[in-house]
């Protein structure tokens, strides 16, 4: 996947922790707790990804940054796979998330879980108590699949995009996003109640500091798939 102007771009593809950031503000991304696996023999090194061993809610991968300001547009991303062939036995999984590091409640970000019910996944948008979660998006977990969301400040909003295409969005009551400064992947620092890690192979996370346009999107996401797809 090319870095394309990203703000952080982990490639998740090294053969351990921290992973080098390839983006224009670079600040690597780490291991902080649980066990993982790394570019073994067959679908791990096919996909250059990594995969979370341990699912406990605080188990991730994780990168403290200080260049997303509050009340700006933002895009985040990554492309994930399922070693079995279904996200989560039961319950909500924590998949990614750009968020303040703070606990539920007094939070802010932007949050993609994975819901056993759905089946699917859904995103959701804190703001500091004043939150706000997508309809779940049903998904095929026997192929490897490229999200993406978007958020846009003014209108306290957030897209999801799976494969390229807009299928659900989160919007809040009027409210100002802080500061965030916390990019994890699998689980969060603060552990929510109910929500688990998730076991997932996943690569090439991404941040930009904009909106990314719906065609730059798909176009990202026909070369993730190209690529995972042989």
């Amino acid at each position: 996947l090319s870095v394309a102007s990203a703000l952080h771009h982990w490639r998740c593809d090294e053969s351990a922790s921290p992973f080098a950031d390839l983006g224009s503000s670079p600040v690597d991304l780490a291991s902080a707790a649980g066990t993982r696996e790394y570019a073994r023999a067959g679908i791990y090194a096919r996909y250059n990804a990594t995969l979370q061993r341990s699912p406990a809610a605080t188990d991730r991968l994780e990168s403290v940054v200080s260049d997303i300001p509050s009340a700006t547009d933002f895009t985040f991303g990554l492309t994930v796979a399922s070693e079995s062939g279904a996200a989560i036995a039961s319950g909500l999984s924590m998949i990614a998330s750009i968020n303040n590091g703070a606990a539920a409640g007094s939070d802010f970000g932007v949050y993609l879980l994975a819901d056993s019910a759905g089946p699917g996944v859904y995103i959701a948008v804190h703001h500091a108590g004043t939150n706000a979660d997508s309809s779940v998006v049903g998904i095929n977990w026997t192929i490897p699949h490229r999200f993406d969301v978007v958020y846009t400040a003014a209108a306290h909003a957030a897209t999801l995009y799976v494969d390229g295409i807009a299928r659900a969005t989160a919007t809040t009551a009027l409210a100002t996003m802080a500061a965030l400064t916390h990019c994890n992947v699998g689980g969060l620092a603060t552990a929510y109640p109910g929500v688990n890690g998730s076991a997932l192979m996943a690569a090439d996370f991404t941040i930009h500091l904009s909106a990314l346009s719906a065609s730059t999107i798909l176009t990202r996401a026909d070369v993730c798939r190209r690529m995972v797809g042989g």
